[in-house]
């Protein structure tokens, strides 16, 4: 028992530095690029919607080379549930609903289905493979390339910036956050694995630290709610959970095949599928009012209820 709280508190804390280190390292990149003179355009659709995704994407990484690649597809599909059906539910309850774009239901909210789709072919027969992770990679390289020409039309020239020695401090120590909360975020995973008796490290991976792991857009996405940036609520979610269809399920399966288990095949991939769809259907009117938002909780809680067997 006392290992257990122990390894419970270590998860807990890794994550608490992974989540940190990662909104340490984007802001001062961000500052840093900006200083070098690079269009807050680009800034926008590379670091910002990266750094939503950057601790699944560190913790990722870090399974492959320790030999855990089930935890990856398990973190993938379970931040895109959350994103959606968490996050999403939780911002339309507590703020009365928010508005969506014609443009996030036109191009982004079609590519968060696609990427949802493509990824659910891929691990079909339980495994990621190389060729198909780089396949993943392309489509979000094509997905980057389009954003970043339809910013270009609409973004104004970028505004000067300073450049500061500590900004380059602030970036190594925030990487140095994500890497080592990415590594014990790993290792305390696969000790409470053994130590709970589960099967694999992906339904604490599916939980856990897709939950963790998506912090991030929860804080960017109700704080922008609350202030009615629905499009950055919103988009936030949408371009996250692109990014780690593509992005964190692409790079670490370029490395290594990646494993696809039973829970996430069985349960992961479907909600993935069914909460992308829902979420777009409810969105089609441009608003996401509290109803909706109440649908959306209810399906994560039923998400969770299925990985503990609960249903």
């Amino acid at each position: 028992m006392p290992q257990l709280l122990i390894w419970t508190l270590v998860l807990i804390a890794a994550l608490a530095v992974l989540v940190k280190g990662a909104d340490v390292f984007v802001d001062h990149a961000a500052a840093l690029a900006r200083a070098l003179g690079v269009p807050d355009f680009v800034v926008g659709v590379t670091l910002v919607a990266l750094g939503t995704s950057l601790p699944e994407l560190a913790a990722s990484l870090v399974s492959v080379f320790t030999g855990a690649g089930e935890f990856v597809a398990g973190t993938v599909i379970g931040s895109n549930v959350a994103n959606i059906a968490f996050i999403m539910g939780a911002a339309a309850l507590a703020f009365r609903g928010f508005s969506v774009s014609p443009k996030l239901l036109r191009m982004d909210m079609p590519v968060m289905i696609l990427a949802a789709l493509v990824v659910t072919l891929m691990a079909y027969n339980g495994q990621v493979s190389r060729g198909e992770g780089v396949i993943l990679l392309l489509m979000y390289g094509l997905y980057l390339t389009h954003t970043v020409r339809e910013q270009r039309r609409s973004q104004p020239e970028p505004k000067e910036g300073v450049f500061k020695a500590s900004m380059i401090i602030w970036i190594i120590a925030g990487a140095g956050a994500v890497y080592l909360g990415a590594e014990f975020t790993v290792k305390a995973v696969l000790k409470l694995t053994e130590l709970l008796g589960l099967a694999d490290a992906s339904i604490l991976a599916l939980t856990v630290v897709a939950v963790g792991s998506s912090l991030p857009e929860l804080v960017v996405s109700l704080t922008a709610a609350k202030k009615n940036y629905n499009d950055l609520s919103v988009g936030n979610v949408v371009g996250s959970n692109i990014c780690n269809s593509f992005l964190v399920m692409g790079a670490p399966a370029v490395i290594k095949p990646l494993p696809v288990s039973a829970a996430v095949w069985g349960v992961g991939v479907p909600f993935m599928i069914a909460v992308s769809f829902i979420f777009w259907i409810f969105a089609q009117r441009g608003v996401v009012g509290r109803t909706p938002g109440m649908f959306l909780l209810l399906i994560f809680a039923l998400f969770l209820g299925a990985l503990v067997g609960v249903f």
